[in-house]
């Protein structure tokens, strides 16, 4: 792996799990579930992260880690800081390369020049062994954590490496799995928006703006689409590298669309919008997935053969909630479900859906709220579809087994990745359909905030997926919306769910699981 790629890949977790930055120690470990890397995390009151311009460093490569590392810590001098790494994140914000440099703040760190060989000998620009050596160094001394500045010297007694030691207390270690880490670098399933309109229905100068904020990282924290998919995949994949194509002039006019009824009108309109967005020479084949945003004119729009369609005139407001449930489709998700023997929305008759309201699957028979600009927004998504999507991690399920003893468990709000402990449980029982079949029972705790504040109270919530593979809340009584000092109980051989606790300062509900004889 490129060394800059890692220290990438763990800034890029810490920003998600309630961190300001990190830097890998290049200790790694498999204790029966895969690879752990050995990861030192930083908070606000330890550190700070500035973006620096790539000329105060005078390093032009990224992939140069000593270099950048040697000068990280000659800028933290010059500006009165006792230290600082970079993070080798870059960007360019239009005023020329910046790359990211986390400066340590006063108090929280100690030099040394350290004896090459008490480090073990490492070669200056060998960047794992200078980190595990910093690291260990720093162990032995009775510090938390510890860094290679990466500058050299002799003053007479054998060649000295300096050392930045983080004083006790200083930062967090935590062993993070390797395939975690990894998707943070991976390439992003890419979106294409294709701004498209009617040949009478023109849109206004700024009809660009609102979507460029609304699918991009421009729009970052409006509560916007991109804000949306980031939360949902805990930063791993959403909508990062989107781009926003247009305004395309369709050859077609309003009249000629509304000839056509029902969804072949949003397909007809989808084919459209691809057409001319290839005509303009918009590479598509670089994105796996597309909308086609219409500017008014059509009266039906949703997920399509191949991607989204989407309508909305100058002057209507957009809808988040409408909008990520059909960008849900495109991610591959079905409806979501409840136990009911009939759906509770027009648009899929099949029994039961969109029947969960805690769900983005059930739009627009959810609980949402309304957002900053009034528009509905909400909910999130549940644990079972982020699973399947491959964004919730397996060191945050808890899969229990068939037979053991009680446990003991603290659940994680499914919205606070950067809360410790388990996300999701899920284990295996008699279907509720079915005393013949077997089902997976999925157990998260939804707490009454960010996305899902629309909901009514924090709650553990039990979804169950029976053999049609449909992921189905628990309406039915025992309901599978459980608040603090209360249990849910499958059918025999039972599994209890009892929840002891919900703390809403730590985010966490604590449970209790057993199987009944």
């Amino acid at each position: 792996m490129a060394q800059d790629r890692r220290f990438r890949e763990v800034q890029r977790y810490a920003s998600v799990h309630g961190f300001v930055a990190g830097f890998p120690n290049f200790h790694e470990a498999d204790y029966g579930d895969g690879v752990v890397y050995g990861t030192i995390f930083l908070r606000d009151t330890e550190v700070e992260w500035r973006d620096v311009p790539r000329s105060e460093y005078r390093v032009f490569h990224i992939e140069d880690v000593p270099g950048l590392f040697r000068a990280a810590n000659d800028y933290a001098v010059r500006q009165g800081y006792p230290a600082a790494f970079p993070n080798c994140e870059q960007a360019d914000h239009g005023q020329g390369v910046v790359y990211g440099t986390i400066l340590m703040k006063p108090g929280t760190t100690e030099w040394r020049d350290v004896p090459r060989t008490d480090l073990g000998n490492p070669q200056i620009d060998d960047v794992p062994a200078m980190m595990r050596a910093a690291n260990d160094y720093s162990s032995r001394e009775g510090f938390a954590a510890g860094f290679p500045t990466f500058h050299q010297a002799n003053y007479g007694q054998g060649v000295v490496y300096g050392i930045v030691l983080l004083k006790p207390g200083v930062s967090i270690w935590r062993d993070v799995a390797a395939d975690l880490f990894a998707k943070y670098s991976a390439p992003p399933r890419r979106w294409a928006i294709l701004l498209c309109n009617l040949n009478d229905r023109p849109p206004s100068p700024n009809s660009r703006d609102r979507y460029v904020e609304f699918f991009t990282e421009k729009g970052a924290g409006l509560g916007t689409a991109f804000d949306y998919w980031r939360d949902m995949s805990y930063g791993t994949d959403g909508l990062r590298e989107t781009g926003v194509f247009g305004f395309f002039q369709i050859p077609h006019s309003t009249a000629e669309l509304l000839t056509i009824t029902g969804s072949a009108q949003r397909q007809q309109a989808f084919n459209w919008g691809l057409e001319v967005a290839r005509n303009a020479n918009v590479q598509l084949n670089d994105f796996e997935h597309k909308i086609v945003l219409l500017n008014g004119g059509g009266n039906d729009h949703g997920a399509v053969g191949g991607g989204v369609t989407l309508v909305y005139a100058d002057e209507t407001a957009l809808e988040p909630t409408f909008m990520f449930h059909e960008m849900g489709h495109e991610f591959g998700l079905d409806h979501s479900f409840g136990e009911q023997t009939v759906p509770c929305a027009g648009g899929d008759a099949r029994p039961g859906a969109y029947c969960d309201r805690l769900d983005i699957m059930s739009a627009m028979n959810v609980a949402s709220f309304r957002d900053g600009l009034n528009r509905r927004s909400g909910p999130s998504l549940n644990a079972m579809s982020r699973k399947r999507l491959g964004w919730l991690h397996r060191s945050r399920i808890r899969s229990l087994p068939t037979e053991g003893p009680a446990e003991a468990i603290t659940l994680a709000a499914l919205n606070r990745p950067d809360v410790e402990g388990y996300q999701m449980v899920e284990f295996v029982g008699t279907s509720r359909a079915d005393p013949n079949a077997s089902s997976v029972y999925t157990v998260e705790f939804r707490e009454r905030s960010g996305w899902d504040q629309g909901i009514n109270i924090s709650a553990v919530i039990i979804h169950e997926i029976r053999s049609d593979g449909l992921l189905r809340l628990l309406t039915n009584n025992p309901t599978g919306t459980i608040a603090a000092g209360s249990e849910f109980v499958s059918p025999s051989p039972s599994t209890v769910v009892r929840v002891e606790t919900i703390d809403a300062t730590s985010h966490i509900a604590q449970l209790h699981i057993w199987r009944q004889p």
